[in-house]
């Protein structure tokens, strides 16, 4: 099954069922944070290295993990708990990463983006989450590094300003 069939089954699944519970959507707020930088998580709970998994067709037709996905931790929305990050899939050049917020027990998925980096830490916010920094490849020949913002546009997870700094 493609990876869009398999999205168009997942979504057919789970909308209803998040429609029949009429849950109210969690508000992401960080203190400080002006009232339209919340970011309303309408998404269902899920369990990110499956979802991650499944998004990403790293299952063999068997079900079993092909790619165990490495976990990053950052505190997207200031509530004091860490949120998955996950590098879920990967080429030569590119990393995919899936973006998670956790309540509790439950995690939301946020959204996901291709960078050509890693992610290394947060920044600022952006539509009241932080703005993730991406760290790209430094070949031994290279002088300056190159970095990049990972920003919530309020819908996805887009790539933002871009810089250099020097090589150490």
């Amino acid at each position: 099954m493609s990876r869009k069939s398999i999205l168009v089954v997942l979504f057919a699944f789970v909308a209803p069922i998040a429609c029949a519970q009429r849950t109210k959507p969690h508000v992401a707020t960080t203190p400080g944070m002006d009232k339209r930088e919340k970011f309303a998580v309408t998404e269902p709970c899920v369990d990110p290295k499956e979802h991650s998994e499944r998004m990403n067709g790293t299952l063999d037709k068997d079900g079993r993990t092909v790619y165990e996905p490495p976990q990053l931790n950052f505190d997207l929305d200031g509530d004091g708990v860490d949120d998955p990050v996950l590098a879920a899939d990967r080429d030569a050049n590119t990393i995919r990463y899936e973006i998670y917020l956790s309540r509790g027990r439950c995690s939301r998925y946020t959204g996901g983006a291709r960078t050509e980096g890693t992610i290394v830490g947060v920044r600022g916010l952006s539509n009241g989450l932080r703005v993730l920094e991406v760290v790209g490849q430094c070949d031994e020949d290279c002088d300056e590094v190159p970095h990049q913002e990972l920003k919530f546009d309020g819908r996805d997870w887009v790539l933002g300003a871009r810089w250099t700094v020097p090589k150490k």
